[in-house]
């Protein structure tokens, strides 16, 4: 089979078989702490220690945060497919988590680390709803969907990371070198 380019697939209505039925606020806790148990013994996603710890402190501190990601997605899939149209919408997942980690005090990780991290955690979201098939589809088109959605994700990570490397006022043309 030809391996196509993450950033070119559309995925269409054969390829999503069943609607988004989203697991409550419990079962998603508790599938990515499973995941992240799993993931020790036999790692399938390279996660960081101090992604690990983040999502541990924000399970600890708004684990309902996972399931507004769970609903976002679903707005994601409602066309039966994702697209370039569907990008507003992973940007207000990573959106959501960075200003959520942003403003918490108890949370302590760098600008650069945390835009990382960010990416990691909405794959392994992902990665949880499409393997215990909150998402149906076919076990050859998963990986596509996987590969598609982590360019996206990859994308927007890069932005945030871009966006903050940037230090840039009004007043800056003004001042005296």
């Amino acid at each position: 089979m030809e391996q196509s380019d993450p950033k070119n697939i559309v995925l269409s209505v054969e390829d999503v078989k069943e609607p988004l039925v989203l697991p409550n606020q419990n079962t998603i806790v508790q599938l990515i702490q499973i995941f992240l148990i799993e993931n020790n013994e036999t790692p399938t996603i390279d996660i960081s220690p101090k992604t690990k710890k983040l999502i541990n402190e924000i399970i600890e501190i708004q684990p309902g945060i996972f399931k507004d990601f769970s609903e976002i997605f679903q707005c994601i899939i409602a066309d039966n497919k994702i697209d370039t149209k569907d990008i507003p919408n992973f940007i207000s997942i990573i959106k959501l988590l960075y200003q959520f980690v942003r403003a918490e005090k108890k949370i302590k990780i760098s600008k650069n680390e945390l835009a990382e991290s960010i990416g990691q955690i909405i794959k392994l979201l992902l990665k949880v709803l499409l393997e215990n098939n909150a998402i149906k589809t076919d076990d050859e088109k998963k990986q596509e969907l996987i590969l598609a959605l982590d360019a996206i994700i990859d994308t927007c990570i890069t932005l945030i990371n871009l966006s903050d490397s940037f230090n840039f006022n009004c007043f800056s043309c003004f001042q005296k070198k």
